[in-house]
């Protein structure tokens, strides 16, 4: 049996146009030719599609049967012209990009949101990655882009890299375990459970965010969040991550001098040094772009 592109195009135009005339026309093919090619398509499968015994051709119960499949097959197949079409252009048919969990998701979402406008059907992995990881997958050629947090002062040099904007952190516990473990000063904090996310180990930052003798590792920034609702411990975590949790007044936000200086630390955007196509070229101006947005609303 086979069966051509062609014939289920012609079959669901058909179908959908509701006579062999409109279909001719949208397909911008002869009427007749047409026809034939419906005729073609039921004598391979050996299968009446259309009663043309009325003014306009109804579909048989064969018909009616294939129909959904051949239009999924015709959009899938729409799709992968479009996709050869964007890849003769020059246009990347999928780009990676690593991450940390601790970069905001709003940021994420604006710049997909930004690439789907330009580039609607470009396959994007994003990819939640540490910084070592990160860079054993640009020597091996296996990312193109990754957004990563980094040691104030400290920024990869093998690959190029465009800083995006510093990450602002929060000291907070909820009012409860602040009262209990009378919280007031960094000693007092050095006392008290501390939740520490694992990221900042894979960062290089756990070092200078560990306060706590009695720190303990959480891998989720949901786990973590959820242990400090509960009562668990305190955490310094990004601001963003715990916004809802400080409205609502379930978590609040410890006031210590000492640290003020040390709670902001840069995302910087690391790109392969090889020669970036057009996707990857637009990503790195919307993540500027966006960067710059968040970085207000943050400070508002």
């Amino acid at each position: 049996m086979h069966i051509s592109y062609e014939q289920v195009t012609a079959f669901v135009a058909v179908a959908e146009c509701g006579s062999f005339s409109a279909a001719a026309k949208q397909l911008n093919k002869h009427r007749t030719t047409l026809g034939q090619v419906i005729t073609n398509l039921e004598i391979e499968i050996n299968m009446t599609l259309f009663d043309r015994s009325t003014r306009y051709p109804q579909l048989t119960e064969e018909g009616l049967a294939l129909y959904q499949h051949a239009k999924n097959l015709s959009e899938t197949t729409k799709s992968f012209e479009r996709l050869c079409q964007s890849t003769e252009q020059g246009n990347e048919s999928q780009i990676t990009i690593c991450h940390s969990e601790l970069v905001p998701g709003k940021l994420i979402q604006d710049v997909m949101i930004g690439i789907r406008k330009k580039f609607p059907l470009v396959k994007v992995n994003w990819l939640h990655k540490n910084n070592h990881e990160t860079k054993a997958l640009f020597e091996q050629d296996a990312a193109d882009l990754a957004v990563m947090l980094v040691p104030t002062g400290n920024a990869t040099t093998a690959f190029s890299y465009t800083y995006l904007l510093n990450l602002p952190f929060v000291v907070c516990a909820t009012s409860e375990f602040i009262k209990q473990h009378q919280i007031v000063d960094l000693t007092s904090l050095k006392r008290a459970r501390q939740l520490l996310m694992a990221d900042f180990h894979h960062t290089g930052i756990a070092q200078t965010l560990t306060i706590s003798n009695l720190a303990q590792q959480i891998e989720s920034v949901n786990v973590l969040k959820n242990l400090l609702v509960a009562g668990d411990g305190w955490a310094i975590v990004p601001t963003h991550c715990v916004e809802d949790l400080l409205a609502t007044q379930q978590l609040q936000t410890i006031e210590i001098d000492e640290l003020h200086a040390v709670l902001q630390f840069p995302i910087n955007l690391w790109q392969h040094n090889r020669l970036a196509g057009p996707v990857t070229r637009e990503m790195i101006r919307l993540f500027k772009e966006h960067s710059h947005t968040h970085t207000i609303r943050s400070e508002d």
